[in-house]
């Protein structure tokens, strides 16, 4: 695969990973920050799981499995209405795996039964209709918790570079995207590009 430059609207702020001072406000709202919430990744590997969730995310895990994957954390500070809690957030989304998991069983024995009824030329069974609408009701619930949050939004890690000296970071709010230059002037800058590949 060739890399290839990708072009930005806004710009992006490039950091050097071991200089970065957040802003004492908040990135959604720009609030007096009191809380503190990490972002936590692995360069160069897609991260499907949620930290918590990720067996490579704890010391003592990646030492047992000979592991030598490298995170980089980084602690942004928010205000208490945006703070982002990974394990609250992480109970809802396995509730909604269980209850979509019954959902599905469900409605698959609606569909059969559905079938059956329609090859006898018996009336459609009203639980039948019921259960699929359930289903559909519990999916939309579903997409409603794993939706981006605020935070999620508003700080968004685009990369790294191939050293892995600098990291891209993509703000939402100008007024935080400013603040957070003025509090790293030697040590970040503007970008509207990055190589991708």
């Amino acid at each position: 695969m060739n890399p290839q430059k990708v072009y930005f609207d806004e710009p992006l702020v490039k950091a050097e990973v071991g200089k970065i001072e957040f802003p004492r406000v908040c990135p959604v709202c720009l609030e007096m920050a009191t809380m503190p919430t990490r972002i936590t990744l692995t360069p160069g590997r897609k991260q499907y799981l949620r930290p918590h969730w990720d067996p490579t995310f704890w010391p003592s895990a990646r030492q047992r499995m000979k592991s030598s994957i490298e995170l980089k954390t980084f602690i942004v500070p928010v205000c208490e209405d945006h703070y982002y809690g990974d394990q609250a957030d992480c109970r809802y989304k396995f509730l909604c795996f269980v209850s979509d998991g019954f959902c599905s069983v469900a409605m698959m024995l609606a569909m059969l039964t559905i079938g059956g009824n329609i090859w006898a030329g018996h009336p459609v069974d009203q639980w039948a209709l019921l259960t699929i609408m359930v289903f559909v009701v519990f999916m939309t619930l579903t997409l409603y918790a794993f939706r981006a949050n605020a935070f999620q939004t508003a700080v968004r890690i685009v990369g790294f570079d191939p050293s892995l000296e600098n990291v891209i970071f993509e703000f939402k709010n100008p007024g935080y995207r400013d603040a957070f230059l003025k509090e790293n002037p030697m040590s970040s800058e503007l970008v509207n590009w990055v190589v991708r590949g």
